[in-house]
């Protein structure tokens, strides 16, 4: 919350994220300053898995705990870091056209049972692919001028509902938009 306060002037992102983008690019020392700190963020998240599943306390713990098969994950609708820890392959920036448009490789993980080790290492390996994501995004603007203004940019949107689907932690969320001029 922090470096959201120090890149965009608001902790929680208020006023940032606007239809079709956000309301101010990062100047080339922020995008380094975002990019070094991703970098920092996804050398303790590997660290943090390798003790937890290389030492034998956590994964005496975590190992063949909580088992959530793939038929029951499916079963029971199961999105996000649950699906794919039960080795369904179900990820919402795979439908994403914003995503296809962007080319961005990035790696879906699965898990191998389902069970508590495969959930942990799942949630982990997504932290990481998304601050991977976030960089490469960063590379792309990065030849953007940092006179260039995206409120300039005129979003028209027709009369009728939006729908738009992102994943969030606990699964899928939808935001439904009706515009009716």
């Amino acid at each position: 919350m922090e470096l959201n306060n120090t890149l965009f002037g608001s902790r929680i992102l208020k006023n940032t994220i606007t239809l079709g983008g956000v309301s101010k690019l990062l100047s080339k020392h922020e995008q380094k300053l975002l990019s070094d700190l991703l970098e920092k963020v996804k050398d303790r998240v590997q660290n943090l898995t390798d003790l937890a599943t290389k030492g034998t306390g956590n994964y005496d713990r975590f190992k063949d705990t909580g088992i959530v098969s793939a038929l029951t994950a499916r079963t029971h609708g199961a999105l996000g870091v649950a699906a794919r820890a039960s080795t369904l392959a179900i990820d919402e920036r795979l439908c994403d056209t914003y995503y296809q448009e962007l080319k961005i490789p990035f790696t879906i993980s699965l898990g191998e049972q389902g069970d508590a080790l495969d959930r942990f290492v799942v949630r982990a390996k997504e932290y990481m692919t998304s601050a991977d994501i976030i960089i490469a995004c960063l590379h792309k603007l990065s030849h953007l001028s940092q006179t260039e203004s995206n409120s300039s940019a005129k979003i028209t949107l027709k009369d009728g509902t939006y729908l738009a689907a992102t994943e969030g932690h606990r699964g899928q969320v939808l935001q439904m938009m009706t515009i009716e001029k």
